[in-house]
C-alpha cells in the first residue's frame, strides 16, 4: 500500500462553509489531483453540499 500526496494545495484560512469547500475542491484540489486519485473527506457538515457529492 502507498499514498500519493498532492503538493501545493492551498489551505483555507478562516471560516469554511459548503460553498467555500466546494469552490476549493473545484478550483484548487481537483485541478492538481492525479487522474486516478481517491479523495476522502470526513462527515463535517460543510462537506455535504449537493454539488460536492
Amino acid at each position: 500500500m502507498y499514498f500519493l500526496c498532492v503538493s501545493q494545495v492551498n489551505l483555507v484560512i478562516g471560516s469554511v462553509n459548503a460553498k467555500v469547500f466546494h469552490a476549493w475542491i473545484e478550483q484548487d484540489l481537483l485541478p492538481k489531483a492525479l487522474e486516478q486519485a481517491v479523495i476522502a473527506v470526513d462527515n463535517a457538515i460543510f462537506h455535504k453540499h449537493s454539488d460536492t457529492l
